[in-house]
């Protein structure tokens, strides 16, 4: 999908407008809630139904190293995108530089805005 120059701005502007409202203690708290679900719904059951299949293996292993490893695949994931952007650049197509650019930076910053959303979310809570 091409970005354009003003498109591409917009994106990196509403990026950082969500980090920042992750900080606060309203919005911060709300958007914390909502990677909470995220978490419980997504993560946790994947995370469980792999430990489980080690187990079942014969290899038993607790639930953290698992995160560790869908956190490692998950900033591999981020780098495979910038690395698309890379190459959209190297030839040519600066439209879809942008678009994987804003993608990457986007998929970059969500963990931040998870950690300081849970942030904002212990400390609004009563």
């Amino acid at each position: 999908m091409p970005m354009g120059p003003r498109a591409f701005k917009f994106t990196i502007a509403a990026i950082t407008a969500l980090v920042l409202l992750s900080t606060l203690a309203f919005p911060g708290a709300l958007i914390g809630f909502i990677c909470g679900i995220a978490v419980a719904f997504f993560l946790a059951p994947a995370t469980f139904l792999l430990q489980g299949a080690l187990n079942w293996a014969g290899l038993p292993m607790s639930p953290t190293p698992i995160f560790y490893a869908l956190a490692a695949l998950y900033g591999l994931g981020v780098l495979v995108v910038l690395n698309r952007a890379r190459l959209h650049r190297a030839a040519g197509h600066p439209d879809g530089a942008r678009a994987e650019t804003a993608r990457g930076l986007f998929l970059a910053v969500l963990p931040l805005v998870a950690w300081l959303s849970g942030q904002a979310l212990t400390l609004a809570w009563p």
